[in-house]
């Protein structure tokens, strides 16, 4: 597996895994709403993730094909707070057909290199409260839950 910084051409299969997490991930939480031109706004996105310096990236690959991809950016943390920066955990994503063995641990080394390398202290991550398989990933890593965000329609 090689695992390194994307480029703009890795945008339309990584935009197509992403699809495929937010399809199986709607599947036990109805909140989640794709919007009929999901896709192409996600890619535009991801673009400016490509350019955007306090934005990083990374791709799995295996035999010249897009196994997973990780995006993290910088950002505030709550006023106050610290440390006053952390790494925000914007897009991840594997391939859901194909198991590759520890892609997600490779991905995230890459991402934790990335942001020591900025001395970033910690990783903020929202993970689905209806898919276990992601937050045992997560504790796994030893993340601790920091909080509980919720959605509130109006």
């Amino acid at each position: 597996m090689l695992i390194r910084e994307a480029f703009p051409a890795d945008l339309p299969a990584a935009s197509q895994l992403w699809f495929e997490r937010q399809c199986l991930l709607q599947q036990s939480e109805p909140l989640i709403q794709l919007a009929p031109d999901a896709l192409s706004m996600w890619q535009r996105t991801a673009s400016d993730w490509l350019t955007d310096e306090k934005a990083a990236m990374f791709v799995g690959e295996s035999r010249g094909e897009l196994a997973g991809f990780v995006a993290v950016g910088i950002c505030a943390d709550a006023a106050g707070l610290q440390p006053a920066w952390v790494g925000r955990l914007l897009a991840m994503a594997v391939d859901l057909h194909q198991p590759h063995a520890a892609l997600s641990s490779q991905l995230l080394e890459e991402v934790e290199a990335w942001l020591r390398r900025h001395t970033i202290e910690a990783l903020e991550i929202d993970v689905p409260l209806f898919y276990p398989v992601e937050a045992a990933f997560w504790r796994g890593r030893g993340a601790r839950p920091r909080s509980h965000r919720y959605w509130l329609s109006l």
